[in-house]
């Protein structure tokens, strides 16, 4: 699900049992907006996002950066796309990459990979339509 609004963007993904990163591939801005990361919050007890050290936790603050998704159940990744001024736009791609997955759960009910944000895909066009 996206929700979208002129200075920040939401999506609530669906994980399943396993090992994710979330990449901030790309941004078609020189002022980059900012993306935060968190588990929903029907998913704390059954996520841990890991940043890279020496940054802020669950914050991807530039093209590059990436995080450490842990899902110990089935979970919702809440990511939330800020524009990093008053003036600045929402292009961001993000995306969740598998690095493992529980054997467990069968495949069809977990996220292999997913493309979180980006300018082009049709929810990033839908959702900048109903701003």
């Amino acid at each position: 699900m996206i929700h979208a609004t002129s200075k920040e963007r939401v999506a609530t993904l669906p994980v399943g049992r396993g090992l994710f990163v979330l990449r901030y591939a790309s941004s078609g801005s020189a002022d980059a907006p900012r993306v935060f990361v968190r588990p929903s919050p029907s998913s704390e007890k059954s996520m841990q996002i890991i940043s890279a050290p020496g940054q802020d936790e669950g914050v991807l603050s530039k093209p590059g950066a990436s995080a450490v998704v842990v899902a110990n159940d089935v979970a919702s990744l809440h990511v939330t796309v800020s524009a990093s001024s008053p003036d600045g736009d929402l292009d961001a791609n993000v995306q969740l990459e598998t690095i493992a997955l529980s054997e467990e759960l069968p495949r069809a009910r977990c996220a292999a990979s997913a493309e979180v944000f980006s300018a082009s895909s049709p929810e990033a066009k839908k959702a900048a339509g109903a701003a």
